[in-house]
């Protein structure tokens, strides 16, 4: 029904975008100024949207997407922190870079994680005559 009304594309990023903002609130709501949510609560609110977050995450990452959603996603959505992105684009190469500290399960240790991934950038080459 939304695909022959050309709509699905719109109702997949509102839900995308609709993700984002819950985890963002219940993030707020336990990291934030006036952090009033244990993380045990924050797990008991979260875990019932987590395959929606999933699905909101691949399709923001994805071709269609929206990269500072996926962002916000991914940094809202766990217990990453700082979440960060570096897109660079050559002539024939674009190349993402996602990174976000985790957390310190050592006293004095912290880390960090990256992903990075690059493809080719498509384009539309004519024939030569």
């Amino acid at each position: 029904m939304l695909a022959a009304a050309g709509e699905t594309d719109a109702w997949i990023a509102r839900h995308a975008q609709l993700m984002c903002a819950f985890f963002e609130q219940q993030e707020e709501a336990r990291r934030g100024e006036q952090a009033t949510l244990s993380n045990v609560a924050y797990i008991r609110r979260t875990a019932p949207e987590l395959d929606n977050a999933r699905a909101a995450l691949e399709w923001a990452g994805g071709a269609a997407g929206n990269l500072d959603l996926a962002v916000g996603l991914a940094g809202s959505s766990s217990l990453l922190t700082n979440p960060s992105r570096t897109v660079t684009i050559s002539a024939d190469t674009v190349t993402v870079e996602l990174a976000a500290d985790i957390p310190s399960l050592v006293p004095f240790w912290s880390g960090t994680v990256t992903a990075r991934s690059s493809g080719p950038v498509e384009r539309f080459r004519p024939e030569s005559e």
